[in-house]
């Protein structure tokens, strides 16, 4: 289990700016420079919307919660954390996460057993993996424990 890590709002906005550009560049890999990300204190304090990172500060696992709806929407703006839909992304991203040997057990249930014909291309079709994926059958998750 994860701990929580409180955030200042100086801190969950250089956080939010270093995973926005992390799904919006090809050049950033917020892996690579762990979350860090040239940020200026003087250009938060005039930012109109600061006190959206200062309620996300408060929250126990902020930065879980931008990683979520940033998957779920590339334009995760702060100013949503109040919104239903923000909070059932984050929860439904949760439960996948928490779960996910169970969901990867269950989803390759879906797949021939042999795994070489789930991958291959017939006639110029999609392979059976990709057509899953596309169902919704086989979720993002899975899809990256194959690929590894």
């Amino acid at each position: 289990m994860k701990l929580a890590i409180k955030m200042d709002p100086y801190e969950t906005y250089q956080k939010y700016l270093a995973l926005k550009t992390h799904f919006k560049s090809d050049t950033y890999d917020y892996f690579k420079y762990h979350g860090k990300l040239k940020g200026d204190r003087t250009r938060f304090e005039v930012r109109k919307d600061k006190y959206y990172f200062y309620k996300m500060s408060k929250m126990r696992h902020a930065e879980d919660f931008m990683v979520a709806n940033f998957i779920a929407n590339a334009n995760f703006w702060p100013g949503d954390i109040n919104s239903e839909s923000a909070l059932r992304v984050y929860n439904e991203w949760m439960k996948r996460r928490d779960s996910l040997g169970y969901l990867f057990e269950t989803e390759i249930q879906n797949m021939d057993d042999d795994f070489d014909s789930n991958l291959k291309v017939a006639k110029g079709q999609h392979p059976r993996l990709f057509v899953l994926y596309l169902r919704g059958v086989i979720s993002p998750e899975t899809m990256i424990i194959l690929n590894n």
